[in-house]
């Protein structure tokens, strides 16, 4: 009979060994338990945070999870580059009917958010980056010494009070300057946040570039007018750049029921009328880029067309005397047949480019003169080759530029059409 308390297993027994493999199976098996929850928990807070990392910190955030296998470092770059990609999709699904409210907008992507130039000084910007430090006593004395020596000799501290009170100047000039450029930034936010308002509220039709130079305008406004500005009041900039926003925005909405086959009701001779209306005032407020980009854009005419309509080559009279004296080359048709003109088209338009580039000036546009040569019988394609090898001799400005790049198609728009041809206005010449 075995006494309590002294049961004893040996090594080598069945429930020694047993105990023995219980014991090492929990020694193994803890770990991989607690390793498990910590990759889980740190599974869990990266995607958590995931949404707000960079592809490189994302990565980084993984490698020093707990328990991460070699197996899934080698697969994580590919994962990532999925759920970016599903994300991205996301929020472009999520921003685009908002990117299509208004075309205007994203003409020239410039946001309300940018900084306006206005009122802000010189003197106050440099007191705010530079703003008075205090001079420490040894200092004041050392300034005391060498700024006043008669005086310090004779009476130390009176010489140190006039070096305190000179600084005390500097003090209340550097606070004042600072306070004067606090509230030269209140008064142009103030109109800023004002007109952005009006232009979010009224969902205005002004292409982003458009709206900013309106917008630094009116800030201006205020200033006295030896600085540049009208000497108006915050209130008086306010109303008068409100209206004039609303000016703009219905000239665009003009702009958009003009040149358009679509509106039935408008015949072409009444909407090329109205369309010179417009188009004066985008020329007086220097906006004609927008204007030829509009009608392309909305009305559907072809780039040619709407840089000629834009630009016309009359309003350059030398341009204009010199595009008039070319020939037309085109075929004639009569009632015996098509008669072959008798100019070499290729010989003179190859004499004559150089001469109409360097007329073309920084003023006139490269379309409408493809467009005028177009119809007089010759290929615009070679002028605009001519334009686009010597950009540099020419001293092309960025609008001009950009017509080399623009669409050119050999079939006419519909639009074209029904504006120019229905009314008889082909020629962008005569």
């Amino acid at each position: 009979m075995v006494k309590s308390g002294s049961f004893k297993v040996s090594p080598g027994s069945t429930l020694g060994r047993i105990g023995s493999g219980v014991g090492k199976g929990l020694a193994e098996q803890l770990p991989k338990e607690i390793e498990r929850g910590r990759l889980a928990q740190g599974l869990e807070q990266f995607n958590n945070e995931s949404a707000n990392l960079s592809p490189l910190q994302q990565y980084t955030k993984l490698l020093s999870i707990p328990g991460i296998s070699p197996q899934a470092v080698q697969a994580i770059p590919q994962v990532l580059q999925q759920q970016n990609f599903a994300n991205a999709l996301s929020r472009s699904a999520q921003e685009a009917p908002q990117r299509q409210e208004n075309l205007y907008r994203s003409i020239n992507p410039e946001s309300e958010q940018q900084p306006s130039r206005g009122v802000t000084t010189r003197e106050g910007i440099e007191a705010s980056l530079q703003p008075y430090i205090p001079p420490s006593r040894d200092q004041i004395v050392a300034e005391a010494q060498s700024d006043f020596p008669e005086l310090f000799r004779r009476n130390p501290e009176a010489a140190i009070n006039e070096v305190n009170q000179r600084e005390a100047l500097k003090e209340k000039k550097s606070v004042a300057l600072q306070g004067m450029r606090e509230n030269e930034k209140r008064l142009q936010s103030d109109i800023s946040n004002a007109l952005d308002q009006q232009r979010q509220q009224s969902n205005a039709l002004i292409p982003d570039d458009i709206y900013k130079d309106l917008r630094d305008e009116a800030v201006n406004s205020i200033l006295p007018k030896d600085r540049g500005g009208q000497g108006l009041t915050d209130q008086e900039a306010n109303k008068q750049y409100r209206d004039k926003l609303k000016e703009i925005s219905r000239q665009y909405g003009d702009l958009e029921t003009v040149g358009n086959f679509r509106l039935p009701d408008l015949s072409p001779k009444q909407a090329w009328k109205n369309l010179n209306s417009i188009r004066e005032n985008f020329k007086e407020r220097g906006d004609l880029r927008n204007f030829a980009d509009t009608l392309i854009g909305v009305n559907k005419l072809s780039p040619q067309r709407a840089y000629a309509t834009a630009y016309p080559i009359s309003e350059i009279p030398s341009l204009h005397k010199l595009m008039s004296k070319i020939p037309n080359v085109k075929d004639k048709f009569s009632h015996t047949g098509i008669v072959k003109s008798d100019f070499n088209a290729d010989e003179i338009l190859k004499e004559m480019t150089p001469h109409i580039a360097k007329e073309m000036g920084q003023e006139g546009s490269p379309l409408a003169i493809y467009q005028a040569l177009e119809e007089k019988g010759y290929d615009p394609e070679y002028f605009i080759d001519y334009v686009n090898k010597n950009r540099k001799k020419l001293n092309l400005n960025d609008r001009q530029a950009e017509e080399l790049g623009k669409p050119r198609s050999a079939i006419p728009y519909l639009s074209d059409l029904w504006l120019f041809k229905f009314l008889d206005k082909d020629s962008m010449v005569d």
